[in-house]
């Protein structure tokens, strides 16, 4: 299990488009936020709490026992939009269906190139209207 992160600047949720009925979508539990945090953070190499956060809802939807999620992230490190903030991208395996027992860092906007990465399969797992509003 991951050690917990702290949560410097983080908001409850990012506002989304509304949308006809599409794909179930819930909100992350504290537990699945910090888990989630202290991963991309680690990745950013930044463990001194400066990362903030923007959390979208999750869409629940396994494929191939992963959840494909995407978020918000400002930090040192990052390349980020005019509103300060650029897109993550993770895969989330939960160990029993419900526990979230691994987190994938597969893209972020580390440079031009990787923001670009992000902005993709953001927008391909259904993520794509995430801002900072």
């Amino acid at each position: 299990m991951l050690a917990a992160a702290p949560l410097a600047g983080c908001r409850d949720t990012i506002q989304t488009a509304a949308a006809p009925a599409g794909p179930a979508k819930r909100e992350l539990t504290d537990a699945e936020k910090q888990t989630i945090a202290h991963a991309v953070s680690m990745k950013m190499n930044v463990a001194d709490g400066s990362t903030r956060f923007l959390w979208a809802q999750l869409i629940v939807k396994a494929r191939d026992g992963a959840a494909d999620y995407c978020g918000l992230v400002s930090g040192k490190y990052v390349q980020t939009s005019d509103d300060g903030y650029s897109k993550f991208y993770v895969q989330l395996t939960y160990g029993d269906g419900q526990t979230l027992s691994a987190v994938n860092v597969r893209a972020m906007g580390e440079d031009e190139t990787s923001r670009d990465v992000a902005d993709s399969l953001c927008q391909r797992y259904g993520y794509g209207d995430l801002s900072a509003r």
